[in-house]
């Protein structure tokens, strides 16, 4: 019943009546831009989550994050993380780069790596993986924006068993369908300032072979947990509401998100999560 409702969600959002400018996601418009980008932006979310995943004890992290995209669309981006109240000011570094695409005035796409990383001690959901291959491609129907994300994510899973130490390499492919609506009003409370909402939802894919390391269940003596990560499904349902408040260079995000997981391993939590995110980001345009 969940998944019908989630797919009737997917595929069948309706235009609401209001005074408003139809435009894509802030990262989608960067297809048509003429100029270079440096963005600098501060992020906050109230726990640390991967995939539809979260962290099985609450981890708030904040991040910034510095990006330089160029004329041709082609952007560089790293990112660091620190969670509150941890003894090192940072213990992740995120460096990825990637192209992105205007194929059409309906068509856009991108294609990206990461790799990630990470002190020997963190144990963050994350840390099970070092690079991450993405892409996606987006189609513009007017009244909705579809996009059909790829990932392929590898890592070395390092456990002792029997009294040795053993690593394993492991990688997961995961495939997210995403549905959103951007409303722009302009000009809001004075000129300049443009206020954006834009419901999403999406529906994610994939398998969880990194939680075997997560979990420290990688050994083989939890055969069965990875059997159960392993398998390629439907591993849950989210929705999202973006809001973007615009004021010339400078934007804030507000994001909650409402997760609903599926087919996680035996023993994993299947309670459906709240996380509330924000950010606050500055962007220098280049000359044309």
């Amino acid at each position: 019943m969940k998944c019908l409702f989630a797919m009737v969600l997917l595929f069948n959002l309706k235009v609401v009546e209001a005074k408003y400018i139809l435009s894509f996601p802030s990262d989608s418009s960067e297809t048509t831009q003429t100029h270079s980008k440096l963005k600098i932006s501060a992020n906050y979310s109230s726990n640390n989550t991967y995939k539809g995943r979260k962290d099985t004890t609450n981890t708030p992290i904040i991040s910034p994050m510095l990006k330089y995209t160029t004329k041709s669309n082609f952007f560089f981006m790293a990112t660091l993380v620190n969670v509150p109240g941890a003894k090192k000011m940072f213990d992740e570094l995120d460096l990825g780069l990637g192209q992105r695409f205007n194929f059409s005035d309906k068509w856009y796409g991108s294609i990206s790596y990461s790799h990630f990383f990470f002190d020997s001690g963190v144990a963050r959901i994350k840390a099970a993986l070092q690079n991450d291959l993405s892409s996606y491609l987006g189609y513009d129907w007017n009244i909705l924006y579809s996009q059909l994300y790829f990932d392929w994510s590898s890592g070395n899973n390092k456990f002792r068993y029997r009294g040795k130490k053993s690593t394993r390499h492991t990688s997961d492919v995961t495939f997210t369908i995403a549905n959103s609506h951007q409303f722009t009003f302009y000009d809001v409370i004075k000129e300049g300032f443009d206020i954006s909402i834009m419901p999403e939802a999406d529906l994610l894919l994939g398998t969880q072979n990194y939680l075997a390391t997560y979990q420290g269940k990688a050994d083989p003596a939890n055969k069965n947990f990875q059997q159960q990560a392993s398998k390629f499904g439907i591993t849950g349902y989210v929705f999202t509401a973006y809001f973007l408040f615009f004021i010339k260079n400078l934007t804030i995000d507000l994001v909650p998100y409402y997760t609903i997981p599926e087919n996680l391993p035996q023993g994993e939590s299947t309670s459906p999560y709240f996380i509330m995110s924000a950010s606050v980001y500055y962007t220098f345009i280049g000359k044309k």
